[in-house]
């Protein structure tokens, strides 16, 4: 009984080092949209071609909310993120453009609860031209929206209308989804001509088998220590 009794707890061993290797990760995401801008102060982009995974919002006056929950949801669910990286990006410009006044643009990225309240995931900049800008923070329990909050941008002509990138690198636990789904065709080669002698390969083993396989030997080890000391 005591011998089955160890190599169960060797086995267990194995199970837990093996999940726990896999449980967390990261991954990343993105999209792209085009919007013009008034250039007034306060306010916001507005968009025109959306890429999935941004929904544009606007709670109130002044207030643009780029909504990139099913953005990050392509990842994992909120639920089981704990933190995120985003950045805003005015693709192919040098700073994003600033007012007649010379101010730059707000940009901030924020959760929200299911009670719709909101907090700063990372703070608000009041006033900035860099582009890439990128935020981080993580993401507290109960959030179920995030959203880059972002107005102020300088006059865009509607006729010539921006394209901006948002990337989000999601940091998760527990199951993630597939990011992105590959739509390259696979490559189509001809056969190499098989060279004379041996021509067998082994199968190569995946990396999961690989990290299992060698965290085994250590626990039955452990097992036969456990059993030795027993006789």
């Amino acid at each position: 009984m005591k011998k089955i009794l160890a190599i169960v707890v060797a086995v267990v061993m194995v199970c837990a080092l093996s999940v726990s290797a896999f449980a967390d990760g990261s991954a990343t995401v993105s999209a792209s949209f085009t919007a013009y801008s008034t250039g007034n102060q306060y306010d916001t982009l507005k968009p025109m071609d959306v890429g999935e995974g941004i929904v544009f919002r606007t709670s109130e006056p002044g207030t643009g909310h780029i909504d990139i929950t099913a953005l990050i949801e392509q990842v994992a669910d909120l639920e089981n993120v704990t933190s995120i990286e985003v950045t805003l990006e005015a693709v192919g410009k040098d700073a994003f453009q600033t007012r007649e006044d010379g101010g730059g643009a707000i940009v901030g990225l924020k959760g929200v609860y299911d009670d719709a309240t909101n907090y700063d995931i990372a703070p608000i900049n009041w006033g900035t031209t860099e582009t890439p800008y990128t935020m981080s923070g993580e993401l507290l329990d109960g959030t179920v929206a995030v959203y880059v909050d972002t107005s102020s941008h300088g006059q865009i002509s509607i006729n010539e209308p921006w394209e901006f990138e948002v990337t989000v690198t999601v940091n998760y636990v527990g199951d993630a989804k597939i990011p992105v789904e590959s739509t390259e065709e696979p490559a189509t080669e001809d056969p190499a001509p098989a060279e004379s002698g041996d021509t067998t390969t082994e199968p190569e083993a995946p990396a999961e088998t690989g990290i299992v396989l060698a965290v085994l030997p250590m626990a039955i080890a452990a097992a036969a220590v456990v059993v030795s000391k027993k006789r």
